[in-house]
């Protein structure tokens, strides 16, 4: 996965997700760094093995590693976090040379993730990153979790599905 090492090193990725940790330094509830977006993405590829999905490995993991990303934009100006991620996302894929017609496939399923429209070709990636953005979240074992305004369905009480 040359384009995940890519953005791993990438500076920049780096510094938004130092930016994003220091804005969520005081928050109680689920928080939105590296653990959990390698949560996400890994659960997003355990979903495509278990359901002989053919989808591309490395773009599940770069739409899971940037998804988040557009929180910085949310907590500083109240921008739709799947917007701004997308755009964020679009620059950072740019930077680490990814091929456009790929990237676009990418930021189209991090738009989608918050479920609003998708192109056709991203719509199940935009679903898996969607689904495991949600179950990467151990709401049984949250100090928080009485807290929390996540309704109580759509908390996980388990690490199934």
């Amino acid at each position: 996965m040359i384009y995940v090492d890519k953005l791993l090193k990438e500076t920049d990725y780096l510094k938004q997700l130092q930016q994003l940790e220091q804005l969520e330094r005081d928050r109680q509830f689920c928080r939105h760094g590296l653990s959990h977006l390698l949560d996400t993405a890994r659960l997003i590829w355990i979903r495509c093995l278990e359901g002989r999905r053919t989808m591309d490995k490395e773009m599940v993991y770069l739409a899971a590693l940037l998804h988040d990303l557009g929180r910085i934009d949310q907590y500083e100006a109240g921008t739709p976090h799947e917007e701004a991620g997308a755009r964020r996302a679009e620059g950072l894929l740019s930077a680490i040379g990814y091929p456009t017609e790929r990237r676009e496939k990418v930021t189209e399923a991090i738009l989608g993730h918050r479920g609003s429209k998708s192109a056709a070709e991203t719509i199940e990636l935009s679903a898996l990153l969607c689904w495991a953005d949600a179950r990467s979240r151990m709401c049984f074992a949250c100090d928080a979790r009485e807290e929390c305004n996540w309704r109580e369905d759509q908390k996980n009480e388990t690490i199934t599905d």
